[in-house]
């Protein structure tokens, strides 16, 4: 495979060649669906990877996405690259096939080098920041400056900042609930003390979306994007690093971090969204989208040249 990789990139005139991509996903459907409607190559995922499903949202799968149960199940000669989010055991895997098969793994952070241990919404990873550090693409995406500037300490590879895609604007049809992220289990949402009664997992019941990530996601541009006001718990120094601006900024709206003492009757969300009007949260949102995130052109034209790049250069890999 490696030698016919070698010869197809000496050989090919067709730069418009679709090229075949695996992902290794961890919560980012959304991401990979602007990724995949953007750009015309084949993309594969595995159904499952350490027993959790690799894709969650069906509803949004593109096209040109293909599941595949093992390598040997991708219909095509040879993969061209590789892509990965984060820098866990996910990113391990994704190492692990890039070396098998000798081909560029392209990395993308979303989350900083100081809030990537500390995961929120889960037990905390025990991660030590220097071997983080070692952990690489050949090429590494980050969707902002302070994300890629905490990453670049020890690193040999490329860095550039890609912007997450602006998000559409959604038309909520029945906003009375707090809306939390539909990957969060259940068990955690009881454990901090939330109760059923004024929490949705449906985004059309969405009228405040409390954020239990400490970065800035997919979900939380739209809801950004979408009127929705975003709070946020008050988080300590490090888990809060990558959404300090946003809190600064009153982009977002910062809460106690102890549930039950902030939602303590169904009133408190009508309490929070009055609140949001009062402090021009959502005006604040929409002008922080607008200079955050990048264009449809962009965000397509910067992709397009990092999949070329990466792709040509796998015959010369050395990191």
């Amino acid at each position: 495979m490696y030698i016919e990789k070698i010869i197809e990139n000496a050989t090919t005139e067709n730069i418009d060649r679709k090229l075949n991509i695996l992902i290794i996903n961890q919560f980012e459907d959304e991401y990979i669906a602007d990724l995949c409607n953007n750009l015309n190559h084949n993309f594969y995922i595995f159904p499952n990877l350490n027993e959790m499903p690799q894709w969650m949202n069906p509803q949004i799968k593109p096209y040109n996405l293909n599941y595949v149960v093992d390598l040997n199940d991708i219909d095509c000669k040879f993969l061209d690259l590789i892509i990965s989010f984060g820098r866990n055991e996910f990113y391990d895997i994704a190492k692990s096939i890039s070396m098998q098969l000798n081909i560029n793994l392209i990395c993308i952070d979303n989350c900083s080098s100081v809030s990537a241990p500390a995961r929120l919404y889960t037990v905390p990873q025990q991660a030590d920041k220097k071997e983080m550090l070692k952990k690489h693409g050949l090429i590494n995406i980050h969707t902002n400056n302070l994300i890629m500037n905490s990453w670049k300490y020890m690193e040999e590879s490329i860095n550039i900042v890609i912007p997450n895609l602006i998000p559409k604007p959604l038309n909520i049809e029945k906003p009375s609930l707090v809306f939390i992220d539909p990957k969060i289990p259940d068990n955690y949402i009881t454990r901090i003390g939330l109760k059923k009664e004024y929490i949705t997992k449906n985004i059309n019941e969405a009228k405040v979306y409390l954020h239990l990530f400490n970065n800035i996601n997919h979900l939380l541009l739209t809801c950004m994007r979408s009127s929705i006001p975003v709070a946020i718990p008050n988080f300590k120094k490090e888990e809060g690093f990558d959404l300090d601006f946003c809190l600064k900024n009153g982009i977002v709206i910062g809460l106690p971090s102890i549930m039950p003492n902030v939602f303590t009757s169904i009133n408190v969300v009508d309490e929070i969204y009055n609140l949001a009007i009062k402090n021009n949260v959502m005006e604040n949102a929409e002008k922080f989208i607008d200079s955050y995130c990048s264009n449809e052109n962009n965000f397509k034209t910067l992709w397009e040249n990092i999949i070329n790049y990466t792709s040509e250069t796998n015959y010369i890999r050395g990191y």
